[in-house]
């Protein structure tokens, strides 16, 4: 018997959400669960469509059908659940609690509670388990990895070749200059300026290294808002010695223009302070790139001395997220020791044969990613709920 879903996500924009909502669809579709589509828009930017999506997405997204399962794959306080379906509660979290009061009088705005409405939930991280436990949940809890497309996010081969990045002079970036990534919308969770103020105080612009970044604020795809906040910061800094080279990559690119990006680098580096998963990052490994993280939150859960460097952290209350209720005091997370993080950029960029052998070992961290076993395990979830 074929199954019947429905699911709700974001399934047209950049953001990585909507990448997660796409890459979890296409895993159901590809071990032929028959998916009914619900597009509920979360980012108002829109993503041109791949191949697969060109024509899955049309088909799955004007059926009307009733199904006995519905995946929701957003934020729990958008959960309507019906009677009619068993539930599946699809979200990440990142700090030590979920959202468990009633901000602003709406108990919809309670995590837990809502949560608890549903039939079973599926998270990303082991910690993100552990905070809904912690916080009341006490529906059935799995944790389900993203889904990561290991044909696209793969390491050098001669299918894959090692591109350039040139700089908005057309200086290529590639000759021998040794770049950091970081991928991350810049907010205060992911803690950007923890990351300048490592990278400004540990190298100087005779060295040839550079970090580039693929941010953006509160448009997808644009840099001014961003260029303007690193020069805020360059100023502030006082700055003694000439800094070295911060290169932002402009436009919303796709998954495969992603994953180039990725390889044409060295080492990816993030100073979030929790993640429900961190699908760059990820990607990363898949790619041949080891890593630079935060000792905390999902990182632990596939990031080791094996493949990355870890860096000491320090709980400290959760603060300074103004776009959301869903954050406060009394959650904790993981903030980055800043001196942890230089000695460990300082050492991916003088070992190399340190960062050669992360970078072999790297892919096999992503082989749990690849979307046919993530598919299949959760099909067996649901096959369990019929």
């Amino acid at each position: 018997m074929t199954l019947k879903v429905t699911y709700l996500g974001d399934l047209c924009s950049p953001s990585g959400y909507s990448r997660a909502a796409r890459a979890h669809a296409r895993a159901l579709i590809e071990v032929d669960v028959d998916l009914i589509l619900e597009d509920q828009k979360h980012d108002p930017a829109t993503i041109p469509t791949d191949d697969f999506w060109k024509v899955e997405y049309p088909a799955r997204i004007q059926r009307k059908e009733r199904t006995p399962i519905k995946i929701w794959h957003c934020t729990p306080e958008l959960y309507i659940p019906s009677p009619a379906h068993k539930n599946i509660a699809m979200c990440a979290w990142e700090t030590s609690l979920i959202p468990n009061t009633d901000m602003g009088g709406n108990p919809r705005n309670n995590w837990a509670k809502q949560l608890n409405r549903m039939t079973c939930v599926w998270t990303f991280s082991t910690a993100a388990k552990q905070a809904m436990r912690d916080s009341g949940v006490t529906v059935p809890i799995d944790v389900i990895p993203h889904p990561i497309d290991l044909s696209i996010y793969c390491p050098v081969d001669e299918d894959h070749p090692r591109t350039e990045i040139y700089d908005p002079a057309k200086r290529p970036l590639h000759n021998g200059w040794f770049k950091f990534l970081s991928i991350f919308q810049w907010q205060s969770r992911k803690d950007p300026l923890t990351l300048l103020l490592a990278y400004f105080a540990e190298f100087k612009g005779d060295e040839q290294v550079a970090l580039v970044l693929k941010t953006f604020g509160h448009k997808t795809g644009e840099t001014e808002e961003i260029t303007k906040r690193i020069a805020e910061f360059r100023r502030g800094a006082s700055i003694p010695h000439t800094p070295p080279r911060v290169f932002l990559v402009p436009g919303i690119l796709s998954d495969a223009e992603m994953a180039d990006l990725t390889r044409a680098c060295d080492c990816s580096v993030m100073t979030s302070k929790g993640e429900g998963f961190s699908l760059p990052n990820a990607e990363s490994l898949a790619c041949g790139v080891p890593t630079i993280v935060p000792r905390g939150s999902s990182f632990l859960d596939y990031a080791t001395e094996t493949t990355s460097y870890l860096v000491n952290t320090y709980e400290e209350p959760a603060h300074g997220i103004f776009h959301s209720t869903a954050y406060y005091i009394t959650q904790t997370w993981h903030k980055t020791d800043v001196q942890h993080l230089r000695k460990r950029m300082r050492e991916a960029f003088t070992d190399r044969e340190g960062l050669a052998k992360r970078a072999k070992a790297a892919p096999k961290a992503a082989k749990d990613f690849d979307p046919k076993k993530v598919g299949n395990q959760m099909k067996k979830l649901l096959e369990k709920l019929v």
